[in-house]
């Protein structure tokens, strides 16, 4: 479906009410607003705030989760890339990015380079990296000029 930020409720409360929808896959720009549709989520979409796939919990409520980090790093892996104790760039860190960069450290990224092209996107995800404790890699912001 094709909608507007202002119809997602709208839309979100249809589709509860329908019986024959199970799931839905969620695109931009409605990963951050549709978090807010699910009674339960995944740690990882806590985490982030966002979801790119929900389902239905017994109750008839919404469940989300964020595969879009686990779907590109499992990619990656299936096409011969080895992320133990590699060097990233990764340019974007809107919901999707957000996830790539964790599950790149979580599969052993040594150390994760961010660029987007809105700074406080970075900083947010910096911050969120931060949270996680000791991870097994760092991170740091890419400068432009250096790209």
């Amino acid at each position: 479906m094709h909608l507007t930020e202002e119809d997602l409720d709208v839309v979100m409360a249809g589709l509860a009410a329908t019986f024959n929808v199970d799931g839905i896959l969620v695109t931009m720009p409605h990963k951050f607003a549709a978090f807010a549709h699910c009674a339960t989520s995944s740690e990882r979409a806590r985490m982030l705030r966002v979801v790119s796939v929900i389902r239905r919990n017994p109750d008839r409520t919404w469940h989300g989760d964020m595969l879009d980090g686990l779907a590109f790093v499992t990619a990656q892996m299936d096409h011969g890339a080895h992320a133990e104790g590699a060097r990233a760039l990764l340019v974007g860190a809107g919901a999707a990015g957000r996830a790539i960069a964790i599950a790149l450290l979580e599969a052993g990224v040594r150390e994760l380079i961010v660029y987007d092209a809105v700074a406080s996107r970075v900083v947010t995800l910096l911050d969120l990296i931060a949270d996680l404790g000791d991870g097994p890699g760092e991170s740091r912001i890419a400068r432009p000029d250096r790209l």
